[in-house]
């Protein structure tokens, strides 16, 4: 009777961890590679700005944000949310991707119209969780994951099937300072 009680503690115990973990490891299977390629089925979401000259595709998964952006930038791109005004406390992430190499910045909007100094630099964190970029052609991929809540003054919280305001933008320079060519807003619903 003593080994059939243990034996069953010990197959119920198997089961229960098996059960708190299979969630995790079904939607670990789905997540985006962060490699700067967006495959056709990636992202559950996409959103085309600019005549197809900027899209954006997201996912959330559990805690994590998942973001690849198309463009046919030829310097920067970028993308921010819940802006108070304009540009005003945007929480913005920049990337620029060369036939070298792909660079993010983690920024912040303090003004209407910027700038948009790096979070460290104004009492915030470097919270981007990974990225990539690649350019082919004419077209910049650039794919990037961060917390839905960073815990960070300088980032804004998503929440999935919550409405966010979202800037775009992209620029002719890889100079992150200089102005962008294109830019525009929507209301995003991120399912």
């Amino acid at each position: 009777m003593k080994k059939l009680s243990i034996f069953s503690i010990l197959l119920l115990l198997i089961i229960l961890f098996f059960l708190s973990n299979i969630n995790n490891y079904l939607y670990s299977q789905n997540k985006p590679d962060i490699d700067g390629i967006i495959n056709q089925n990636e992202y559950s979401n996409k959103f085309v700005f600019d005549n197809e000259n900027f899209i954006v595709y997201a996912e959330i998964i559990n805690d994590i944000i998942y973001f690849g952006i198309e463009s046919n930038a030829k310097g920067w791109i970028a993308i921010g949310f819940d802006p108070s005004s304009a540009m005003k406390d945007a929480d913005m992430i920049f990337g620029v991707v060369t036939d070298k190499e792909a660079k993010a910045f983690d920024t912040y909007s303090t003004g209407i119209f910027g700038p948009h100094p790096d979070d460290k630099e104004i009492g915030g964190n470097y919270d981007i969780l990974s990225f990539a970029g690649k350019r082919n052609n004419s077209k910049i991929y650039f794919e990037f994951s961060r917390k839905t809540d960073t815990k960070d003054s300088k980032d804004r919280i998503i929440i999935k099937g919550k409405d966010i305001k979202l800037l775009w933008a992209y620029s002719d320079s890889n100079d992150i300072n200089s102005k962008h060519k294109k830019r525009g807003s929507a209301l995003i619903v991120i399912k």
